[in-house]
């Protein structure tokens, strides 16, 4: 379970893969809106599946 915090204040929380692939919050829409380039362990999220990727898979 991951959290998007903003001013301190919890505003969504969930598993890491769910906020990426489906942000309900505005400010979690606009940090990942703000990264340059997905990375490559994005496409576990954007290809339809819903499991988190291995952490070794998280590194930029």
């Amino acid at each position: 379970m991951r959290g998007c915090l903003e001013r301190r204040r919890v505003v969504e929380s969930g598993k890491t893969c769910n906020i990426l692939a489906a942000p309900s919050h505005a400010y979690t829409r606009k940090l990942l809106a703000s990264i340059p380039c997905m990375p490559a362990w994005s496409l576990f999220l954007f290809k339809g599946v819903l499991r988190c990727p291995s952490l070794a898979l998280l590194q930029p």
